[in-house]
């Protein structure tokens, strides 16, 4: 039989959409590179890339098979499913595949059962969120149900439904991996434990550990991610009013597509009005991975404010989190999903209960009062901790210890 690590092996990963610089297809992308390192050849199956992706898959042992047209993101998601299936008729085609890597069992479900019956060989799957609930959350969006007790029949019907789907999918998996132990224990009593295992997000450390400055002005709070409710990004705002106006960062910079939820951002605009900060805060808007990083290392600390108050708590490791370790900067995150199992409070980072934010008041006052020497031992425990346990080159080689075992 095969053995992944002794020669050189195709490896097809399928992901719904790689051109979004997030989540999984931000993982999708750096273990493809790593893996690739290793000699191996990576196929990728995926709807959309970006010009970045492209550039950079042109320098590795990888290529993509798309079907990239302006109005996919308009097409409805089964429609999505099938241009999947029949680039995975393609690859079958023309392609010997040793092992097929998915990163969501409800966005691929369709393909993925349909790619073990096509090209009949293990499936992994990769778990970074609870997905039947994250799932419930885009479809309540969508509905516009303004009738709250008819919106939560709907959620646990939907959830329920989606479960199933999403269980059956990953039964028919010859190995699960999810991204924290948050994720492992929600999936843990529907799946054989035997083929589930751990690996944290990785950090691609090279990128994000650059010894630069570009920001002429870098007296500020950051926060980066998704601009939407869930994230609590108001929470953060409200925080920063009340810090002491002497030692606080004299801005607060938001990274994120403010498209993303119109009305959100309006109501944060609203909220930063009110309080009489539109001199302080500003709305970056996105920002490409490849510059991200001189953000983190340059903030005096960057905020992480999710919270499960309105919506139930889906993350599990969230990439801002150790992207801003890797950097150098100063982490201060709710205490929700898998972030606990990569901070220790007080060591390498800060939580916070995600209901409390006098308890965020009490971190950040403190972190502004804070002498420089006690800053740089938190940001160089942060930076050691992702270099040895979440450096992309140690978690390519957990997976590839796994499609191995799958071989023998």
């Amino acid at each position: 039989m095969m053995y992944l690590l002794t020669r050189m092996s195709k490896i097809l990963f399928i992901i719904y959409d790689m051109s979004k610089e997030g989540g999984n297809s931000l993982q999708a992308m750096n273990l493809a590179i790593q893996i690739s390192f290793f000699g191996h050849e990576i196929i990728i199956i995926t709807l959309n890339i970006n010009n970045t992706q492209e550039k950079i898959f042109k320098n590795t042992n990888i290529r993509v098979y798309t079907s990239f047209k302006k109005n996919n993101k308009e097409l409805n998601p089964l429609i999505k499913q099938l241009k999947l299936i029949k680039l995975i008729n393609l690859v079958a085609f023309k392609e010997e595949i040793d092992l097929i890597q998915l990163f969501d069992p409800i966005s691929t479900g369709l393909v993925s059962l349909y790619s073990f019956v096509r090209i009949r060989k293990p499936i992994v799957i990769r778990l970074g969120t609870i997905f039947e609930k994250s799932y419930t959350n885009k479809l309540k969006n969508i509905i516009g149900i303004s009738n709250r007790n008819t919106i939560t029949k709907i959620e646990k019907i939907f959830e329920k439904i989606l479960r199933i789907y999403c269980i059956f999918v990953l039964n028919r998996s010859k190995s699960v991996i999810s991204n924290s132990s948050f994720i492992y224990n929600h999936y843990k009593s529907y799946i054989d434990e035997k083929k589930m295992h751990i690996i944290h997000n990785g950090v691609n450390i090279e990128k994000f550990s650059r010894n630069e400055k570009f920001l002429k002005f870098n007296d500020y709070a950051l926060y980066v991610g998704r601009i939407v409710p869930r994230k609590d990004i108001n929470l953060i705002i409200k925080a920063y009013s009340k810090l002491f106006l002497k030692t606080r960062p004299n801005k607060l910079y938001i990274i994120g597509d403010y498209n993303l939820d119109p009305d959100y951002t309006n109501i944060l605009k609203n909220l930063i009005k009110k309080l009489g900060l539109k001199e302080n805060i500003t709305f970056k808007g996105f920002v490409p991975q490849k510059y991200l990083y001189r953000y983190y290392k340059n903030a005096r600390y960057t905020i992480f404010s999710s919270n499960d108050r309105l919506i139930p708590m889906t993350e599990g490791l969230p990439n801002v989190v150790i992207e801003a370790m890797a950097s150098g900067s100063i982490i201060v995150a709710s205490n929700v999903g898998g972030v606990s199992e990569v901070i220790r409070n007080g060591e390498n980072g800060f939580l916070y209960n995600p209901y409390s934010i006098s308890e965020l008041i009490q971190i950040l006052s403190k972190l502004d009062e804070a002498p420089g020497n006690y800053l740089n031992i938190i940001k160089n425990n942060a930076k050691i901790f992702i270099q040895n346990n979440l450096n992309f080159k140690l978690i390519s080689r957990k997976y590839l210890e796994i499609y191995n075992n799958l071989a023998k």
